[in-house]
């Protein structure tokens, strides 16, 4: 893949939703991360297709790795470039969401949440959904209230962008 490929879906993937103002971004996650419980199947290495269902090649890797009982270290790599987010799922009426906040370096506060509905198949695919910004209307001051929110608007196609999906590396 070449750096500039891989710099893309870097971009697409994790950084964009953080940096542009359609998705929902929070100072304050969905649940705390203390009542999280780590997924197994998430576990391991998986490349990126986008909406359009175009694969990108394996030198593309998001590894998600046990950082604690609770949390997700995730790892995307791409020729040069290497992005860190730590995650951890809240459940709300059978949907699963990754809290996802990007790790900054030594000294600088640590990025907004962002959260991406997912779901785990059969055939090692994880299809992503982003929660969008459309509804929301005010910055929530507690995961409480974001919750509930999110909540009563869960079965709301306006609530989602698709964001593509990821496939299992399969070595």
């Amino acid at each position: 893949m070449s750096l500039k490929r891989s710099s893309l879906i870097f971009c697409l993937l994790f950084i964009i939703p953080f940096l542009c103002g359609c998705p929902y971004g929070s100072k304050v996650p969905l649940s705390a991360s203390e009542d999280a419980e780590i997924e197994d199947a998430l576990l391991g290495d998986w490349t990126f297709v986008d909406k359009e269902g175009n694969r990108e090649a394996e030198d593309g890797v998001i590894t998600f790795i046990r950082f604690n009982d609770h949390e997700y270290l995730i790892v995307m790599k791409g020729d040069d470039e290497i992005g860190r987010m730590r995650a951890f799922v809240t459940e709300i009426n059978g949907y699963k969401f990754l809290n996802c906040q990007e790790i900054k370096e030594y000294g600088r506060e640590s990025g907004r949440y962002s959260y991406i509905e997912y779901r785990i198949e059969s055939n090692n695919e994880v299809p992503l959904r982003i929660v969008e910004g459309e509804l929301f209307e005010e910055e929530f001051q507690s995961s409480e209230e974001l919750f509930d929110f999110v909540k009563s608007n869960i079965d709301n196609n306006k609530l989602y962008d698709d964001l593509g999906m990821l496939q299992r590396i399969v070595k």
